[in-house]
């Protein structure tokens, strides 16, 4: 029931799992397959028509990153391309499960045309100011600072709500959570974003994840020994790096290692999502039926998951960025969500260490 989607776990719930439009439950004591329940379709077309997601491309959320800031529920999903954040507020007393289109962070116009008053070129973001759920014109708000398009970036937010984005060619930037407004919208600007340099080795930065509780950032992307090329416009890179103290002006690299990538073999080999949870990092191949599993310490490979008997030994690609997230449960274990585009479902990887 899933197609160009992936699915986020709730921290506080691990139990309770969100995709870009629906939301599961899931009894872990039931035999694999069997432990989901349906619970809410979280879209709502007619109340909320001017939601993003019927505009933009393929009219999906695509992927679902949640977070629970001051105890509330907060869904921030992804298009397939990863070039529009949108984030969506939860009123369980008067919406039940529906997602409230909040707002939405634009690298560029939407080409269909919507919403009006959209700037023609450059950056902007919308912020749902009186609370109905629609993008009014005066509601949108451009990039003063820049006015131009950031290219084929990719969105992260974190724990504490922090907008983070990774611009390919050259910085990271910061855009701080401001609080709240009257109705409950997260509140960015473009003016408060701080900015961080492209580190070493990088040449293009295609994936990045920041752990505020640990002040860590984990870059995946290119180099100058293997460098970015159009073919290969969605794929995660061949390096992954670890960075302490990130937030400090000076960052230290713990390591950067080689991910799994052979662009001459067929099928290719290459990445395209990363996630990490508790000590382990998950980086999804695109094409391969692999999940690599590597330890956040060392950045040393422990293994890789790949689909058993119960879906017949096999998936489909990994078509969005990144359609993969990871959760540590109290017990120890760790699930892990993967997108399977061909076959219109999400695979759960469950793995005790």
């Amino acid at each position: 029931m899933t197609f160009v989607d992936s699915a986020a776990f709730d921290s506080v719930s691990p139990e309770e799992v969100y995709t870009g439009s629906k939301h599961f439950t899931l009894d872990y004591s039931k035999p694999p397959g069997q432990g989901w329940t349906y619970k809410a379709f979280t879209m709502d077309r007619f109340d909320y028509p001017d939601d993003p997601s019927l505009h933009l491309t393929r009219n999906v959320r695509g992927s679902p990153m949640l977070r629970r800031i001051n105890g509330k529920l907060y869904l921030y999903t992804l298009d397939m391309y990863a070039h529009y954040l949108t984030i969506y507020r939860f009123e369980p007393s008067s919406e039940g499960g529906i997602a409230i289109p909040s707002g939405l962070l634009a690298q560029n116009p939407v080409p269909t045309g919507w919403p009006a008053g959209q700037p023609t070129y450059g950056e902007w973001m919308w912020r749902d100011l009186n609370g109905n759920g629609r993008v009014d014109a005066d509601e949108i708000t451009s990039n003063p600072s820049t006015g131009s398009t950031v290219g084929n970036g990719f969105y992260w937010v974190d724990t504490p709500g922090n907008v983070w984005q990774a611009t390919p060619g050259s910085v990271i930037r910061e855009m701080p959570l401001q609080g709240f407004d009257a109705v409950g919208n997260p509140i960015y600007q473009y003016a408060g974003s701080l900015i961080f340099a492209m580190p070493q080795p990088f040449t293009r930065i295609a994936r990045i994840v920041y752990i505020a509780e640990t002040d860590t950032m984990y870059i995946s992307g290119f180099t100058a020994a293997i460098p970015w090329d159009n073919a290969h416009w969605k794929e995660a890179g061949p390096v992954l790096a670890r960075y302490d103290n990130w937030s400090s002006g000076s960052p230290s690299m713990q390591y950067a290692i080689s991910l799994p990538w052979n662009t001459q073999s067929s099928p290719q080999v290459t990445t395209v999502g990363v996630a990490v949870a508790g000590n382990y990092i998950f980086v999804a191949e695109l094409y391969t039926l692999k999940v690599d599993v590597c330890d956040v310490r060392t950045g040393q490979p422990v293994g890789y998951m790949t689909p058993g008997a119960d879906v017949g030994k096999t998936s489909g690609w990994v078509d969005t960025d990144p359609g993969i997230s990871a959760v540590k449960r109290a017990n120890g274990g760790y699930v892990v969500a993967l997108e399977d585009d061909a076959r219109a479902k999400i695979l759960l990887y469950r793995w005790t260490p």
